[in-house]
């Protein structure tokens, strides 16, 4: 019974972003593109889930972490930087936002990323500027 309920939440995790309906036939490119699509993606939870495990976060932050990295396109915050320093930049920027008295550069990750404030700042100002566009303009009445 385990078994199958592992399977089914297996499928849902892997089709359930797709706009594919129930027993609908797929071909086999749009298959290979959905497997790709859905390796990428546990690659980077598990990269991200490996710096998170480094630092000393709660419950709270780990999801927000997680959260924010699913809904934005790495790449495009840093196109030079490696993707480790991006996630770790994200991560120090979250435990920034919950504690002021948080000193960035004295951490772990910020020395084995080879951080500096030039590529923190680059990524904290494209990170802002895309979660600004993404979030709809309330109307005020």
């Amino acid at each position: 019974m385990k078994h199958k309920e592992n399977r089914i939440q297996y499928l849902i995790d892997k089709y359930g972003e797709t706009k594919i309906a129930p027993y609908e036939c797929l071909s086999k490119d749009s298959r290979a593109k959905i497997n790709q699509q859905y390796y990428k993606n546990n690659i980077q939870k598990n990269r991200v889930q490996q710096i998170l495990n480094e630092t000393n976060t709660t419950k709270q932050i780990e999801t927000e972490v997680h959260e924010l990295i699913q809904k934005t396109e790495l790449k495009q915050l840093c196109p030079k930087c490696k993707e480790e320093q991006i996630i770790s930049t994200i991560i120090l920027f979250i435990i920034r936002t919950y504690n002021n008295n948080f000193i960035e550069e004295r951490t772990r990750i910020w020395k084995k990323y080879k951080l500096n404030w030039k590529i923190y700042s680059r990524i904290i100002a494209n990170l802002l500027k895309n979660m600004r566009k993404n979030q709809p303009i309330k109307k005020q009445v």
